[in-house]
Parts: C-alpha cells; structure tokens; sequence
C-alpha cells in the first residue's frame, strides 16, 4: 500500500496507518483475446479510351472476399463504366473561370485602370480594353477543359479489389484486477511472461476459432458472445486465445478526511488498482487543504487590516502585523493537512501528533497577536501635544492621520486644526495662506486666529504689489478677500492710482480716476476725477472728424464710435457724457454708412467691412457675421462690384444679425436702401440708381446679393 501511494500525486505518507479494515476477495477472471481479419471489397476506375459503356460482371454484395484473390476478382469484375465525374460528355467546367470562360485581366488586376507611365494618370487598360475581364487562359474561353477523370473519353475501365484490415477483439470483466494490471487490456494474445503475479487455470489457444466442445458450457458462453460479433461474409477469425486466471485480492478500507474509501491490491506484488473511489479522499483533502490554507491566509489579512491602519504611523505596526500573518499561514499549512488526514468524519479522528498540535498553536497564537499589536500601536490625543510642544509637527501630523484613520474622537477636529496651523507657519505664503483661509472658514478653536493672521498676510502681499506696481492683482486680492471693508479704503484707492498712470486711453484714465475718488476721497482726486472727464469729453466732438477722403475718414469715424462705446460703459449717473457718447455713437454711424464701397479702393472697402482675403485666382473675400463678401476690381483696384452668399455649404440664407442684407446694400451703395418682400419671384432688383442690384430668394429668404458689376 505504501507503494502504491508513492505512484499518486499528493497522496499523504503512511497511508497505511489509515486502515480500519482488510478482507479477501481473491477472484477468478476469463479473458478472451480474437485476431480477426477483414476483407472490404470496393471499385476501382481508371480512364480508358472506350467509348461504349459494358454492364458489370459482379455484383459486390454477393461475393465472398475471401473466395478470390485480388488478381482473380479484377479478371472476373473489369467492365466500361460512364465516367461519374463528367456523366460521359468528357468535359468539366473551368474552374478558374467557374465555367464562364473569362478571367480577371492581370495588368489591371479587374479594375479596367491603369496607371500611365507617363503622366501618372488613370488610364483605360488597353489589354482588355477597360472591361476588366480577359478570356481565360486555362480553359481558351470555352468554360471547359477536358475530364482529368477519363482524359476526355466519357469511359472508365472499373473493377472490384479487396482491402484487409486486420483488428483485435479483448473480452475481458470490468474489475478492479484488470485496473491495476492494464495488460490484460493491451490487444495481443498474453504468454507466460505476462502472468507472473497470476495462476493460470485454464489456457486454450488456437489459429483460427477455438472449438468449444473443450469448454464448460459457462466457459463456451464467454467465447460464443465474442464469435458472434464477428461478420460472417467479411471476417475470419485468424487466432484465438482463453485465459481463466486466478488471482489474488485484499479489499484494503481506509478513511481520511471525512470519507471512507477501498483499495484493491491485487496479483501476488498486491499492486493498486488506481480508480475514482479510491482517489476520491486523496483529492478531497487535497482541495480542502489548499482551500482551507487559503481561508486562513484571508482571515490573517482581515485582521491586518482591522487592527493596523494604513497609514504612516502604523508603518511599525504594520510590518509587524505582516510577519505574524505570514507565520499564521506557514505553520497553518501543515496543521491542516495533518488534521485533514486524520479526519474520519464527524468528530472521529486518527490519533493526532504532537508536532500537529504545536503547529495548530502556532497559527492561531499568531493569528491572536495581530490584534494584541493593532492595540498596542493605537494613537492617542496626547502624544499629538507632546510632538506639537517638541515642535515636531510632521509627527503630529502622523499621529492625527493615524486617530482619524482608526474612527476619530470627539476632540480629533480641534487637533487637526493645531496641527495644520502648526504646518501652515512652515509653508510658502501661498501655501500658508490656503492653509489660513481653509482654518478660518470653519469652526474650531484655531478658527479666529488663523482668520487674524491670514488677513495680516494679504494686506503685507497688497503692499507688495502696489510697490511693485501691479495695481491689478492687488485689486483682485482687495475685491475676492477685502470686499466691503472700509478699513482698506486707502489701498484700494492707491491702487486705482497707480492703475490710472498706467492706462492707454483717457476713457480709462476717467474710470480709475472716479474709482480711486470713491474709494478715498481726497482734494486731488477730485480734481484729476473733474481732469479727466473734460478730456473724454473732448474725444467725444463730432467736430474732430474733418477729413475729406474716404480712409481717413474712416478711421476719424471709428476712433469717435470707439470713444463713444468706450464713454457709454463709464458713469451711468453721469446724463451729459452719456448724451455726449450716444451722439457720438450716432454721427459715427451714419458717416461710415454714407461712404460707399463700390467706387473706393480695396484699403476703403476693408475699412468699412473689415480685412479681406485674396485668393489665388478669386477676387477679394471678407467673412463677416454668417456672410461672405466677395470684391470686384477693376484695373486700377477700385471696387466695381459687391457679391454677398451665405457662408454655411448646405444653407446659403444670409441670416447675419450684424450685416443683413439691407445694411450689405447700403453700405455698398452709400446710401439708404429699402427691400420689399419678393412675393414668388425668386430674383428680385430693387431700385438703387445708375447700379444695378440683383436679389435671389428662397423660401422667402435671400440667398444671394449682386450690386453692381458682380462676378460670383
């Protein structure tokens, strides 16, 4: 038994001490072994040059295979048969073409193209004249070919032949016996070698089929059940052989791991027959083993983990927790596969050793010192005041992680905000900053404090800037921290001083100037408020605007518009200067509406519309609001001619809000044009003078603009 168990995986060493009971079964077994050969009989054809069919001479359902010879049946069976592949016409479709006589052309490879050598250019392929298709090589273009079966005869020359086969036929009882001795299997007659580790009762062996009136009749039952699966038209027995072995059993019952299983040792070496039942146990233990190991591994991690925090406080703690865990699982291991094999179900077990014992103590005395660690390494409020007092904040930063992680107390908020005010003094200002604000926004002890010496840092950072002159980021600081704090009145108003020194333009100069009189009112900023606003004043007189030709026209027209928006954004209480700029706002406009483009040059035309793009042969193009412009020049680059369409591919309604088709055609034109409805006509041309204008409209919507001498 023990070398039997030395032959399974993972079976347990001295298995023998498992046993609870032995019996005998000592057994008689019949083995019957057949040599058997077998005759097919099939046709064979081959072409011949016949041309008339014979009928056939055998008819193989009647013939007995082992009454001929292989020469003797074709002289008896050769006839003219029509040839099956062809059906006696010779031929056989093509099969490059399919039977349809034409093929892909290999220069253009089936597109009809080809690239010219020349120019690179597609081309129609001349050698199949751009069809793509070419009459087939293999076949000439007729579809067919000749049949490879008859050469083209339409016959075949057939015969019959015989194949033999030979096979082996065992009878042998399903038995734990022919299990452990897999040579009473092998397809072969058995000799006295074979035997060895059995006794030999009975053995009859003969060529050809055994005679059974030298059997009992039981014995000639055995050998009759296996003659009468033989054919008797297309098989002969060639040799037959009978064993009757007596053979030496022991039924060897053992129980482990909560089963109870039998093992047959059979032959006078008592070899194992190795079967499912006898393995079930061995395997059984084996899964519960690895299973089990792996639930105590899992367990160990559980309490890791409930018992040691992550963090970096526990980093101590931590590995020590991982050693016991692992030393949980190795003297685990053993332990279990012990007690699994002694296990006999129930709470019946085999005697135990005390080496298993120790090991069981040993994985759960570790798996009970992971929690007696994780208690010992718990962090506690005072140790977070000691490390403060010591100055050592990163440690009571450590700390206060480590009680948040392991669930808090009622005071772990307050020694939160300690620490981060500790940390906060040892950070860039920036950084501390953010750590100020974030302490002052809630509602612990640090709160007022951290509140007091953050707004002392942003007030030391405004005076920083405005020394450096950067009167912006110190009036965003005042506005998102400082917002309606009188107490910093005075930084904000030296701080819109030293923006109004910096500003381009004297609307700007006015805004700060105000500003920094509402801010803090003193006598100088009054008078540099009253400075200002006279010379914003003055940028807003149409009367500035006289020159005669069209571009500096323009550009006088929209440096006032430009004053005017600019005066209409500062004081609303202020009714003159808001009368000044919308008087601004309006002379300016109708003077650039009264220049006209056609007539100008290109310089006058982008003036007015804006920066346009020439393209390489296309004329002048301005993209304006949902509209693209497009510019006619003649020889001495003045405009003649304004075409306007839709800027989108799929919709060309000209839609724009801030160019509509009204405003393109005065604007065009220098003068005011009014548009009627089209009605259903889909061109209409509105009166405009000496100029010709063209209006395409779908759907009640224009489309296209032509004014003038237009080229789209």
């Amino acid at each position: 038994m023990s070398a039997w168990t030395r032959s399974v995986f993972s079976a347990p060493r001295r298995l023998h001490e498992l046993v609870t009971r032995i019996e005998p079964c000592d057994e008689v077994i019949e083995r019957v072994a057949t040599q058997v050969i077998r005759r097919d009989i099939r046709e064979v054809r081959t072409a011949t040059g016949e041309r008339r069919a014979t009928r056939p001479r055998l008819d193989p359902a009647s013939i007995d295979p082992f009454d001929y010879t292989i020469p003797t049946l074709r002289a008896d069976s050769e006839y003219v048969a029509q040839c099956g592949a062809c059906f006696a016409s010779g031929l056989m479709r093509c099969e490059p073409c399919h039977g349809g006589g034409r093929g892909r052309c290999p220069h253009c490879h089936g597109s009809g193209k080809k690239r010219s050598p020349k120019t690179g250019h597609l081309i129609n392929c001349m050698f199949c004249r751009a069809a793509g298709t070419v009459p087939c090589r293999n076949c000439a273009g007729q579809g067919h070919i000749q049949c490879r079966a008859c050469l083209g005869s339409g016959h075949q020359l057939a015969w019959l032949t015989i194949e033999q086969s030979q096979r082996w036929a065992i009878s042998v009882p399903t038995s734990p016996t022919v299990v452990a001795h897999p040579v009473l299997r092998e397809s072969r007659a058995l000799g006295a070698d074979d035997l060895t580790t059995m006794t030999v009762v009975l053995e009859r062996s003969r060529n050809g089929p055994l005679a059974l009136e030298q059997f009992s009749a039981a014995e000639q039952q055995t050998v009759r059940t296996q003659l009468d699966r033989i054919d008797p038209r297309l098989e002969r027995v060639e040799s037959q052989q009978y064993l009757k072995l007596a053979v030496l059993r022991r039924d060897v019952t053992f129980e482990m791991c909560g089963t109870t299983a039998t093992l047959s040792l059979t032959g006078t070496q008592l070899r194992g027959a190795t079967t499912a039942e006898v393995l079930r146990p061995i395997r059984g233990r084996l899964y519960a083993w690895v299973s089990l190991s792996v639930v105590i591994g899992l367990l160990g991690v559980l309490l890791h983990n409930a018992a040691v925090g992550s963090s970096k406080y526990f980093a101590t703690a931590r590995a020590v927790s991982s050693f016991l865990v692992v030393a949980a699982l190795v003297c685990a291991i053993p332990a279990l596969g012990a007690l699994l094999r002694s296990w006999r179900g129930g709470t019946r077990f085999h005697p135990i050793q005390r080496s298993t014992k120790l090991w069981s103590l040993g994985s759960i005395a570790a798996l009970a010192s992971i929690g007696v660690v994780g208690l010992a390494a718990r962090p506690s409020s005072s140790e977070v005041q000691r490390a403060l007092a010591a100055s050592d904040v990163s440690h009571a930063r450590d700390v206060v992680t480590a009680i948040e992680e392991r669930g808090g107390t009622p005071e772990t908020s307050d020694l939160r905000d300690e620490v981060m005010f500790a940390e906060a003094h040892k950070l860039g200002s920036e950084q501390q900053l953010r750590v100020l604000e974030d302490l002052a926004s809630g509602k612990g002890t640090m709160a007022a404090r951290a509140a007091a010496e953050a707004r002392t840092l942003r007030l030391e950072e405004v005076e920083q800037l405005l020394a450096r002159q950067q009167p912006v980021e110190a009036l965003a600081i005042l506005d998102k921290h400082f917002a309606g704090d009188t107490a910093v009145a005075e930084q904000r108003a030296r701080a819109h001083d030293i923006a109004q020194a910096a500003c381009p333009t004297v609307a700007c100069r006015f805004d700060e100037a105000r500003q920094a009189r509402d801010a803090q009112t003193t006598p100088e900023r009054v008078a540099a408020t009253d400075t200002t606003r006279k010379l914003v004043l003055a940028t807003l007189d149409p009367a500035q605007v006289d020159a005669k030709q069209p571009l500096p026209r323009i550009q006088q027209l929209q440096k006032l518009h430009e004053a005017g928006n600019s005066a209409m954004k500062l004081a609303s209480d202020d009714a003159e200067l808001q009368e000044r700029a919308h008087r601004a706002i309006e002379v300016a406009g109708t003077g650039l509406s009264k220049i006209p483009v056609i007539g100008n040059d290109l310089a006058v035309a982008e003036g007015l519309l804006g920066p346009s793009i020439s393209g390489a042969t296309g004329p002048p193009a301005i993209a304006l609001d949902g509209v693209t412009v497009f510019l006619s020049l003649d020889d001495k680059g003045r405009c003649t001619g304004v075409y306007a369409v839709g800027d989108k591919a799929n919709q060309r309604e000209i839609k724009s809000e801030t160019w509509p088709p009204v405003r393109l055609l005065s604007q065009a034109l220098g003068h005011e044009i009014k548009l009627s409805a089209p009605g259903k006509s889909e061109l209409t041309r509105p009166p405009a003078g000496d100029t010709p204008v063209v209006i395409r409209w779908l759907d009640g919507n224009p489309i296209e603009l032509r004014i003038g001498n237009a080229t789209p």
